[in-house]
């Protein structure tokens, strides 16, 4: 049998493992400006790609490990900062909008400041508000809309800082997306965090091959499965808020001393 102190180390080994996700995130954000400054365009979003990833499984982590904290917390949006903030700005500079000389610049900083505030309110309202739903979309689903897009043009990636895009067409549509993205995540439109789906035993093998189904179009049409996604996310929340108003609303919280 093993020790009680074994134990207890085992299990504090493990709840770190939520914040070893969070720091690989916030490598893969680094990581992301590195490259993006080194001209690889494509690489620097798929590391914010990634970094997504880690964010996401770092909470899924926390909770079946049962070792959330206010800590993680606070750690998790300090690395979300970088990954999905300063990572997808500075990249989308790097790469179009710095073809547009001070607007984009100021488009690449406001989503920044959008994506800053955002989790500044998430923070805030972490316990009070219905965990079903999030208020605004989430800062790594915005990061994901001009990393995918970023991704998707591919071949029109070139090596080099000095070689960058260079389309001014494509320039102006990216920065459209990025001042709608950075408006949608400090607006107060609810986004599905899809936290309270549940299937049964019954829709096990349904759910299996649903997901074999997304990983397989994922693998074999990425540049056209990934932008779709984020979009389509991106999209969902003003969707529902035009068609159901009263979706996700919630009774306002109680006051505080």
């Amino acid at each position: 049998m093993s020790s009680p102190s074994g134990q207890l180390s085992r299990q504090r080994a493990i709840q770190l493992l939520p914040t070893l996700c969070t720091v690989f995130n916030l490598f893969f954000g680094a990581l992301a400006i590195v490259k993006a400054m080194d001209g690889r365009f494509e690489a620097a979003a798929l590391l914010i790609l990634g970094a997504a990833v880690l964010d996401k499984l770092d909470g899924f982590v926390a909770r079946a490990v049962d070792a959330s904290s206010d800590f993680g917390r606070e750690l998790d949006s300090l690395a979300d900062v970088v990954s999905f903030g300063l990572a997808p700005a500075l990249t989308a500079w790097a790469w179009a909008l710095r073809d547009l000389p001070g607007i984009g610049l100021a488009g690449a900083l406001l989503f920044m400041a959008c994506g800053a505030l955002r989790l500044a309110r998430f923070n805030v309202q972490a316990t009070v508000t219905d965990k079903r739903w999030f208020i605004g979309l989430p800062i790594p689903m915005a990061a994901a809309v001009p990393a995918t897009l970023m991704f998707a043009h591919a071949g029109s990636l070139r090596e080099g800082v000095d070689q960058h895009l260079g389309d001014p067409g494509l320039a102006w549509g990216l920065l459209v997306v990025m001042l709608a993205c950075a408006g949608l995540m400090v607006t107060r439109i609810r986004y599905h965090a899809f936290k309270d789906v549940h299937f049964g035993r019954q829709h096990r093998i349904g759910v299996v091959l649903g997901m074999m189904v997304v990983a397989v179009v994922i693998f074999t049409w990425p540049t056209i499965a990934l932008p779709v996604a984020a979009i389509g996310y991106a999209l969902h929340g003003p969707t529902l808020r035009l068609l159901r108003p009263s979706a996700g609303r919630l009774p306002p919280p109680a006051a505080t001393a």
